[in-house]
């Protein structure tokens, strides 16, 4: 070939490559900021993810429209979002205090002095306190041992120090325990005036534990209800706001269903065999709440909850002990409830307190006089493997698998 011709090809080449890149590039960009109609994860801000990582919540939002449209309301629900999420996950965090939000970790820092923190952490402190004076197996006053727990469960190995085979753990969550029951430790007092305020402080008997047992942790922390707060209160705000066409849900098992008009169908897990499985699937459209508890980790997760081997047999651990004891019942295998009436906080509760059970009888007595509204579903740790037991209002909306045996209350 002629040394012209052989220039001629090799341009060619090169432009056949440079419009293949230009086209490739071009169909990359153009996926990439191209939207279609349909569910869409939004996360919050980088600024706000900074701080709120550890929250626990995520969203999921529905767009319709022209790709253009999509894109600048996807933008304004993830800046709303993001703004919503950082101011009430500062208000709750019990360990860190901030500039422009009063937290909770504030309040403990005054050490008995009024702060003034605005009606919407009154508002929680007050439900809070209630549940915690109810004495039903929450305390918002269980910091220190609910830290100890959230330890454990985030340990690589957590069965040596279980306090089931280790006598030191299980000497001091005994005496953490028995800390957080004594009422008269902790001094919480919540007014309407003057902008709304609160003042907590702890007695000296309290702190000579806290200095005999090296507790670093704060006694006032909402703990397991934290992401319930913080969900309801996130989503009241979205609603506020018109920001409805969407879901909350967090790492806890709750989900938020805003005003949606979509049917959704939540899994429902039980244990069989030694391995999650599912027992079916519940229907629910917005705006609902639903709660999901488990006593083993769903998706076989390494962390959050374990099972541990002792002379008693196995053990399951997860969030939800008994903050009377430190200990749990071990009655429930799973347990989900259900509602459009009722809140993410009171579901979240009402499933602590079953937890805090210690028979079939007890837990089938609160189930039953229950709002009649209210789906539940549960499975016990010592039935037989696919044996799932629901409500009336449950059975009008769940649809169980193949082969599970359902027994309706």
């Amino acid at each position: 070939m002629a040394p012209g011709k052989k220039h001629i090809v090799r341009l060619v080449l090169f432009l056949l490559a440079l419009a293949f890149a230009v086209g490739s590039f071009t169909f990359g960009v153009m996926s990439f900021v191209h939207r279609e109609s349909g569910w869409y994860e939004v996360n919050p801000t980088v600024e706000a993810a900074a701080v709120t990582y550890s929250s626990g919540i995520h969203l999921l939002y529905h767009a319709e429209g022209g790709s253009s449209a999509i894109r600048q309301e996807l933008n304004a629900v993830q800046k709303a979002y993001s703004e919503i999420l950082l101011r009430c996950h500062k208000m709750l965090d019990a360990k860190n205090e901030y500039d422009d939000v009063v937290s909770i970790a504030a309040i403990a820092a005054a050490e008995g002095e009024p702060v003034v923190i605005g009606e919407a952490l009154y508002g929680v402190l007050c439900d809070a306190l209630a549940k915690t004076d109810e004495n039903l197996g929450y305390s918002m006053f269980d910091g220190a041992l609910w830290r100890e727990w959230e330890t454990l469960l985030y340990l690589d190995e957590p069965a040596g120090f279980d306090p089931a085979n280790n006598a030191d753990e299980a000497e001091r969550m005994a005496a953490l325990a028995g800390a957080a029951g004594r009422r008269a430790l902790f001094e919480l007092t919540l007014s309407p005036e003057d902008g709304y305020t609160a003042a907590f402080s702890t007695a000296q008997a309290y702190r000579e534990i806290e200095a005999e047992w090296e507790i670093d942790a704060p006694a006032l922390d909402l703990n397991v209800l934290r992401e319930a707060y913080l969900l309801q209160l996130t989503a009241r705000e979205m609603t506020r706001q018109g920001l409805t066409n969407g879901y909350l849900y967090a790492d806890s098992g709750l989900t938020a269903l805003m005003d949606c008009e979509n049917v959704f169908h939540f899994d429902l897990f039980g244990w069989a065999d030694g391995t999650p499985t599912g027992i079916g699937s519940l229907a629910a459209n917005g705006p609902t709440v639903f709660c999901q508890f488990t006593a083993f980790s769903p998706a076989e997760e390494k962390y959050g909850r374990y099972a541990v081997e002792t002379a008693k047999g196995t053990l399951l651990r997860h969030p939800l002990f008994d903050a009377r004891t430190g200990g749990f019942h071990d009655v429930l295998m799973s347990a989900v409830l259900a509602s459009d009436t009722r809140d993410a906080v009171d579901l979240a509760y009402e499933v602590i307190v079953l937890n805090a059970l210690d028979s079939r009888g007890a837990v089938e007595a609160r189930l039953a006089a229950a709002d009649a509204d209210t789906a539940a579903v549960w499975t016990w740790q010592d039935d037989t493997p696919k044996a799932v037991h629901m409500n009336a209002a449950a059975a009008a909306c769940v649809t169980a698998q193949e082969g599970t045996a359902v027994v309706i209350h």
